[in-house]
């Protein structure tokens, strides 16, 4: 059952994203005893797996655009952010990072740095606060299809 359900979800991904046929699907879980596809390890039509695809595309917007997340089932929809830094997730699919603040990701990356140099004290402490101020001022980890550039 489970397996079946599995299948279904990794269809369902790939008749929307990737267009996988059921047979190449199949032939991919032959060998799998635990009925667990990870999706991002499903090889696609060019032989390379979903997160070997999504490790060679580039970011696209730049860092320091103005941009507006659309409308979704957000309810940050319609705010204008500066995207702030660059990230991945699991399957490699590139995220953008937003804030008001331009300098906020750098600011956050120097407090990290701080943090990781200071023994446990009083000013570990303070430069912890300071880490998470700026950490807390970040919009993580959003797609390239749920952001217009504005400039």
């Amino acid at each position: 059952m489970f397996f079946l359900l599995n299948i279904a979800m990794c269809l369902c991904y790939n008749i929307f994203n990737k267009g996988i046929t059921l047979i190449n699907l199949m032939r991919q879980n032959m060998n799998n005893t635990t009925g667990f596809v990870n999706v991002a390890d499903i090889v696609e039509k060019n032989g390379k797996t979903v997160r070997e695809n999504n490790s060679e595309r580039k970011h696209i917007i730049p860092i320091g655009s103005l941009v507006e997340i659309l409308p979704d089932e957000d309810e940050e929809a319609g705010l204008r952010l500066y995207v702030v830094g660059h990230s991945r997730d699991c399957d490699q699919t590139p995220l953008y990072n937003l804030s008001f603040r331009k300098d906020a990701q750098v600011e956050m990356e120097r407090y990290n740095s701080e943090l990781q140099s200071l023994p446990a004290g009083q000013d570990r402490s303070i430069a912890q606060f300071f880490y998470l101020k700026a950490s807390g001022s970040i919009y993580f980890n959003l797609s390239e299809e749920s952001l217009k550039v504005i400039k």
